[in-house]
């Protein structure tokens, strides 16, 4: 009856179980399917067998009840004949056809019940072989995608300086690199190629000067008007951004840093500058000079500052007392809105100036 444990045994396995468990799931999906295809037809021939043996147990008992009533009849035959001696032989040999009989009805229960359980048996392995076939194609592309994935991650965690990912990647980071230089270069041939050109350097003076007309416009209608120191204030700081910007220094406007406030930042030359910008009645005394000078101090030691007065400065504020900081005034704002100077040169001339000397307050010739 080793086949019949066998079926018991596919019948209570889970199928996913045993595939989840598998080292390789698509042969042993195929495997279970050829196991349960094998079992099933010997199970089908085993419950065969075991369906003729009963219905030959059925015939004996029948033969044996049939005996059992035959001996019976002829016993009451006898009886009614007066021949006492032949009924009771009669019965006797009905006593053992009864026997035969009792025998052959429990060798019936018993195998009618052991064909029913193996026909249940037989049809729980027809349902999970169908379930089995049902998901073979299901379980087959889930294991090839697995498979897949699994050779793409061992390729892509593979890859080192050697492999043809790395080799590509390296030539797109060297390509790259050529098309910045290229772009740089193209930049600075651009540049060249304006500078060179006598029609494109006379558009930008042209343009400049025109927007320098409009800033000397602005600054003497503020030289002319009454309003509130405040309100001035503010318009200077929105006309030096707009000068600074026309020289392409990008300036930043004033901002508050830690409690203290700053009118204006810039750099020139690779030099970082604080801005300071004063519009009053007098002259900024060495006090102001100082305290500008401070704020600068507070910064990293390479940055400068430019303090701006239209009012000027006290004469003892031009000496290097101050070293840090180097001083403009409204003559040097005429001369840059006017054009005699360029407002980069100017600076420039002032530092350098003020490096040679120590004299933080200077007026190139023009």
């Amino acid at each position: 009856m080793a086949i019949f444990e066998r079926i018991s045994d596919l019948v209570k396995a889970n199928i996913n179980d045993l595939i989840d468990k598998a080292e390789n799931p698509e042969k042993m999906v195929k495997q279970i399917i050829i196991d349960m295809e094998d079992q099933l037809r010997k199970a089908t021939q085993g419950l065969g067998t075991a369906m003729g043996s009963c219905n030959q147990v059925k015939k004996q008992l029948a033969t044996a009840q049939e005996q059992s009533n035959m001996w019976q009849a002829k016993a009451k035959t006898c009886l009614e004949q007066g021949n006492e001696d032949l009924a009771r032989q009669a019965l006797e040999n009905k006593v053992k056809q009864d026997k035969m009989v009792a025998q052959y009805q429990e060798m019936v229960n018993s195998m009618e019940a052991q064909v029913n359980e193996i026909k249940t048996q037989v049809d729980v392995l027809k349902q999970k072989l169908e379930e089995a076939r049902s998901k073979q194609a299901m379980l087959v592309a889930r294991s090839r995608m697995a498979d897949a994935k699994s050779q793409m991650a061992k390729t892509l965690g593979g890859m080192d300086s050697k492999s043809a990912f790395a080799k590509m990647d390296k030539m797109e980071e060297k390509i790259s690199q050529k098309e910045s230089q290229a772009d740089a270069f193209s930049e600075v041939s651009g540049i060249q190629e304006s500078e060179s050109d006598p029609f494109a350097q006379m558009d930008k003076e042209n343009s400049i000067n025109a927007e320098l007309e409009k800033l000397k416009i602005d600054f003497n209608r503020m030289s002319a008007s009454s309003a509130s120191p405040q309100k001035r204030g503010y318009e200077f700081e929105q006309f030096l951004n707009s000068l600074f910007n026309l020289f392409d220094l990008d300036p930043k406007c004033s901002y508050k840093i830690s409690g203290e406030q700053i009118d204006g930042a810039f750099t020139h030359d690779n030099q970082d500058y604080l801005i300071e910008a004063k519009w009053e009645a007098k002259a900024m005394p060495k006090s102001a000079l100082h305290a500008f000078s401070g704020k600068v101090k507070d910064k990293l030691t390479t940055t400068l500052g430019l303090f701006i007065s239209i009012s000027g400065f006290a004469d003892e504020c031009i000496r290097r007392e101050n070293s840090n900081i180097i001083l403009m005034d409204y003559q040097d704002i005429i001369m840059v809105i006017e054009n005699r100077i360029d407002l980069k040169q100017l600076i420039y001339l002032k530092r350098q100036h003020a490096s040679q000397t120590g004299i933080i307050l200077y007026h190139p010739a023009c």
